[in-house]
């Protein structure tokens, strides 16, 4: 994955340390399937502009891509959200290229401190095998982020 090009990811990676964001990696023989959660208030007014995003304390943006061999490939992405409640979303990923990368981007409601379960299925293009990756966050909204644990041994 040529990260030097892939813009949309590094408007994502620039946010300020205190801004919450969840990453996730599986890796799949030479296939990576990589997942990242940042809230919509994080990104900067001309990066939701460009990519169509609503910036809200209540939505959040998932980035997706697929690499083989450290290069992102195109795919079938198809990503859905179950709360604890049993409510499932699916999340419309829309494909994003800057020069030979390609990433996928989708944004969706949350409540404060809700959790989410996330099921991602990417099949690269041109192939039927489909890469599952599933996981749990809990989103968390501006002014709701925890606070740190207190670190043993270390004076403040």
């Amino acid at each position: 994955m040529h990260i030097t090009s892939w813009t949309f990811a590094l408007a994502l990676l620039a946010l300020p340390a205190t801004s919450w964001s969840q990453a996730h990696e599986q890796q799949f023989g030479a296939y990576t399937l990589h997942s990242s959660t940042v809230g919509s208030e994080n990104l900067s007014p001309r990066t939701a502009r460009e990519h169509g995003i609503e910036r809200s304390p209540t939505r959040a943006v998932l980035n997706v891509t697929l690499s083989k061999d450290k290069q992102t490939i195109p795919a079938q992405v198809d990503v859905s959200a179950r709360s604890l409640t049993g409510q499932t979303r699916q999340i419309g990923m829309q494909e994003t290229r800057t020069g030979n990368d390609v990433s996928y981007t989708g944004s969706y409601e949350f409540d404060h401190g809700e959790v989410l379960d996330f099921t991602i299925h990417a099949t690269p293009r041109g192939s039927d095998k489909v890469l599952s990756m599933a996981y749990r966050e809990r989103m968390w909204g501006p002014g709701d982020l925890p606070e740190p644990a207190p670190r043993q041994g270390v004076p403040d």
